[in-house]
């Protein structure tokens, strides 16, 4: 025999269902899902500012073919020359130099033609001393408060 306790948890759980239940189909009605939540678009906060601080780094990545060693450098560019890209370290001023290859990646701009003498830039070379990737801020885009 069900008792009136019993009956008026059943019915609570059949409110509760229903209200969740609408709730979830009101939201999919709106339709705008256009932004995802703010832990979606911002997963790494601490991790996005330290990359942002990094200035010189060999680090040890690890890729589709096994693990490769790279260093990241940030400076500014200070020359392009054929296939060849030099950045003036920002802590030291060292020059380093890498080669542009036909595998190397570009963020920010395209190619080395788009690279602009005197930005910030970062560079991430093979052990070999060949780019995998250069990046350069876009000509509209501001660069972050105190780095370089």
């Amino acid at each position: 025999m069900i008792t009136t306790t019993m009956k008026r948890l059943l019915a609570a759980g059949l409110v509760a269902g229903a209200v969740i239940t609408g709730g979830a189909v009101a939201s999919a009605a709106t339709g705008d899902h256009t932004q995802a939540p703010a832990a979606v678009r911002r997963p790494n906060r601490a991790a996005n500012r330290l990359e942002r601080r990094i200035v010189h780094g060999d680090l040890v990545v690890r890729t589709k073919d096994g693990f490769k060693d790279v260093t990241v450098d940030r400076g500014k560019l200070a020359s392009v020359d054929g296939s060849t890209v030099t950045v003036d370290r920002a802590d030291t001023g060292a020059a380093v130099t890498v080669t542009v290859t036909s595998t190397t990646r570009f963020r920010g701009v395209t190619g080395a033609d788009q690279l602009v003498v005197g930005k910030p830039t970062i560079v991430v070379a093979a052990k070999d001393g060949s780019a995998v990737l250069i990046g350069q801020r876009r000509a509209g885009a501001a660069a972050p408060s105190g780095n370089s």
